[in-house]
């Protein structure tokens, strides 16, 4: 016993001098928790023992035993468990959707419509031949330890490259530390810990194991220890879900970066965001946001008994609703560039947009703008750096797109009605029932299924006047986002009331409706003319000589970026093998060029390969399949025909911008 004893501190050792090596912060949070025992400020709950020659964890309190006395039976079980199917015990981190007739894509649909062919490809040769078995496992997560007894078994099974390990229970975890050796596992791969991590904690270090060979998330399998809750397992689901490549398809995200090639030089505003601006008009009068949640239709006579009192800045999706009760907005925002999106504004009377402000993301469709007087619309633009040092703000939806854009231009008093980001939580709707995109959930039977998708997957979050929320991966997003934005952004003297009976964001104050005093109405005359002025210094409506030349730079770039592709193209590979790892110099190659001339189109690859390539890894990780040769060939077409299309478009758009416009700097020599 005295030899088990020993052999087990030496263990523990062994494991915290790799611990203080690699998990520094792990040793951190245990040495925490040894103090706090020692003060007394934390009672154990938990003893490890040694009985019938099994490690045990004894409940101190109930004297229950976590592994009933069989600890190497059950952890051997565990083991047994285990096997190659793609289908068993594995969240989808890439999902993959079979589509035989392409022709008739969604407008969204077709922003991935290069991944579509390797999608129904993967499907009709490998998991309609029957093919669902795994060559090899590369990734492995380990929800929950109990003592760790069962991963050594399972990792000398799977032999993966890369381990997440997760365990809510630090004194769990410490008593595993007796009785696994984590420093042996880590010397055939890389090991990723997440001990006793809130949500957000979590959710950094399962980011940071999804970027590590990233080629290898189609699956991820895992082994969930009984004893661990598996509330993780939504947190997972949650993060996949919201892949930046998955949420907004890489067509998509081309066709955005080339829109606003339509508006430069024709006389649009363009407002410039990098940096929090002083706006007058926001910081003496008291602004109203509305938006499409539930909590609008709630208190829309609210806001009609109200409106004289405040600047309202209304998204475009609530224009019908507003217009049924008298109420024009002076500021709309729109940010949607699908064509489905202008169902928001079909039937709304032109009077809503007279001498309306329109506060726009540049990818908005034509159609909205065209309802607003030129003069009027104001363009923010994030990501295509055509104006040098000119930014937006971080939103992943047109709700937070607005408050961020409010907050950046200093309103001093912002109330917000109808920003829920979270289900109603009795009916289970996502809006107000007269918005495009609601959607209803069984709260309950849908909590109680693991599903993967943006708005698919809910979240419990704090509410605004509940204790907790039900929400979506889609909304949690632009929760984040929001509170990331107020505390980078909103300042002492900005007061942010939250109206909605919602989600609760940082820095704000949760107000009933009919609880604001707000004495007075508001002179909106001249509200224009005061934001117009307010902004004048942070706007632009044409691109300067050296924005120019850049632009033209950007032309010469994307051509050499298009004769990479070319030269990799005309490179043949014999096996899987070689046409992954040419796969993977190109990407490296991409991933080189981050210059401002560079940076869209590189951005558009890294979405497309993002997606494509752990598609294509998992199906050559796929046992038995039975044609190689001609898989690689196919799929090299494939892939190669779109990375071509997608130069295409791009050389393209901005081919056509200079011929119209920058004609008398086309046949100079341009350096930057």
């Amino acid at each position: 016993m005295e030899d088990i004893q020993n052999k087990a501190v030496e263990r523990y050792q062994r494991n915290m001098e790799y611990l203080q090596q690699h998990q520094p912060h792990i040793v951190k949070l245990l040495s925490v928790l040894e103090q706090a025992i020692a003060n007394g400020d934390y009672k154990e709950l938990y003893a490890l023992d040694y009985v019938d020659g099994n490690f045990d964890v004894q409940e101190i309190q109930s004297g229950n035993y976590l592994y009933d006395k069989q600890s190497t039976f059950i952890s051997k079980e565990l083991a047994k468990k285990v096997n190659f199917n793609k289908e068993d015990a594995t969240l989808e981190g890439v999902q993959v959707v079979y589509k035989k007739d392409l022709s008739k894509l969604s407008e969204k649909e077709q922003g991935y419509e290069g991944i579509y062919p390797l999608m129904n490809y993967y499907v009709e040769n490998s998991v309609l031949e029957g093919l669902k078995e795994f060559k090899a496992i590369k990734k492995y997560i380990f929800l929950g330890t109990g003592l760790g007894l069962h991963l050594p078994l399972i990792a000398k099974k799977v032999q993966a490259k890369n381990y997440l390990i997760v365990e809510d229970n630090l004194e769990l975890f410490k008593l595993s530390l007796f009785c696994t050796d984590y420093q042996a596992l880590a010397k055939d791969a890389k090991l990723y810990f997440s001990i006793s991590d809130e949500k957000e904690s979590f959710l950094e270090i399962f980011s940071s194991y999804l970027t590590e060979s990233f080629l290898e998330n189609r699956f991820l399998k895992y082994t969930h220890f009984k004893a661990h809750s598996d509330e993780k397992i939504a947190f997972m689901q949650h993060r996949l879900a919201t892949h930046d490549f998955m949420g907004f398809p890489y067509k998509s995200v081309l066709r955005k970066l080339i829109h606003p090639l339509h508006y430069l030089e024709d006389g649009s505003n363009f407002l410039n965001l990098a940096q929090k601006i002083s706006l007058k008009l926001f910081e003496e009068k008291p602004v109203l946001l509305v938006a499409a949640g539930p909590s609008l239709k709630k208190n829309i006579e609210w806001v009609a008994k109200n409106k004289e009192k405040f600047v309202i800045v209304a998204l475009s999706a609530t224009l019908k609703l507003l217009q049924k009760y008298s109420i024009k907005p002076d500021i709309i925002t729109h940010v949607d560039g699908y064509k489905t999106s202008l169902v928001h504004i079909e039937g709304v009377d032109d009077s809503m947009f007279e001498n309306t402000i329109g506060v726009f993301d540049s990818y908005t469709p034509l159609e909205v703008r065209e309802r607003f007087a030129k003069e009027y619309i104001f363009t923010l633009d994030k990501t295509t750096e055509y104006f040098k040092g000119f930014s937006s703000v971080p939103a992943n939806c047109v709700g937070s797109f607005t408050f961020n854009a409010l907050l950046a231009m200093n309103a001093k008093q912002l109330y917000l009605l109808g920003l829920d980001l979270a289900l109603d939580q009795e009916s289970g709707s996502t809006h107000m029932q007269e918005h495009t995109y609601n959607n209803q959930y069984d709260l309950e039977q849908t909590l109680s299924e693991q599903q993967t998708g943006l708005r698919r997957t809910l979240l419990r979050v704090e509410g605004n006047f509940t204790k907790e929320v039900v929400t979506t991966s889609l909304f949690y997003l632009s929760i984040q986002s929001i509170n990331h934005f107020i505390g980078m952004t909103k300042s002492v003297e900005q007061k942010v009331y939250n109206l909605s009976d919602g989600a609760k964001f940082t820095a704000t104050t949760p107000m009933r409706c009919e609880d604001v005093s707000i004495e007075g109405v508001l002179e909106k005359e001249n509200l224009y003319a005061l934001f117009k002025e307010g902004v004048k210094r942070y706007s632009t409506q044409k691109l300067d000589q050296e924005d120019r030349a850049s632009l033209l730079l950007r032309l010469q770039k994307a051509q050499e970026i298009k004769s990479m592709i070319l030269s990799y193209e005309k490179q043949r590979s014999n096996n899987a093998q070689q046409f992954l790892y040419a796969l993977t110099t190109l990407y490296i190659e991409l991933l080189k060029r981050q210059s401002r001339e560079e940076n869209n189109i590189v951005f558009i690859y890294m979405n497309y390969f993002n997606y494509m390539f752990p598609i294509v890894s998992d199906y050559f990780n796929t046992k038995n399949l039975k044609h190689e040769k001609r898989d690689v060939k196919k799929l090299h077409k494939m892939i190669f025909s779109e990375l071509e299309n997608i130069a295409d478009i791009y050389i393209e758009a901005l081919q056509q911008f200079v011929e119209k416009h920058l004609q008398d700097l086309k046949s100079d020599e341009v350096a930057l």
